[in-house]
């Protein structure tokens, strides 16, 4: 009985942990104009080894210098040419500070 409360117990608190880690990930909506800068400093980086359609979501912040940081990417195959790009330019969108955003980036072959 003991080893039963205990299961329970564990799984009720890895529940709401997962639900917790992911409950502070705001994602901006694709028409923002975070994603219209995003996608405009992108395209200035060449990006040779796309062999198939893919979508890489890229999880940055913003500092109070309205310089972006690229925290991840879900892609090893493309994180370091996005944080090349992306790490420290400066953006004019409005946007809250030190907050995190996720975008999803559509490569195309």
């Amino acid at each position: 009985m003991k080893s039963i409360k205990t299961a329970l117990a564990l799984l009720a608190i890895i529940i709401s942990t997962f639900n917790f880690a992911h409950a502070n990930t705001p994602e901006s909506t694709p028409e923002s104009p975070i994603v219209k800068e995003i996608k405009n400093l992108l395209k200035s980086q060449e990006f040779t080894n796309v062999n198939q359609d893919e979508t890489v979501y890229v999880s940055f912040m913003v500092n109070n210098n309205k310089e972006l940081m690229v925290l991840n990417t879900t892609s090893n195959k493309y994180d370091s040419s996005i944080k090349h790009a992306l790490n420290y330019e400066k953006i004019e969108a409005e946007c809250q500070p030190m907050k995190s955003y996720v975008v999803p980036i559509k490569f195309k072959s």
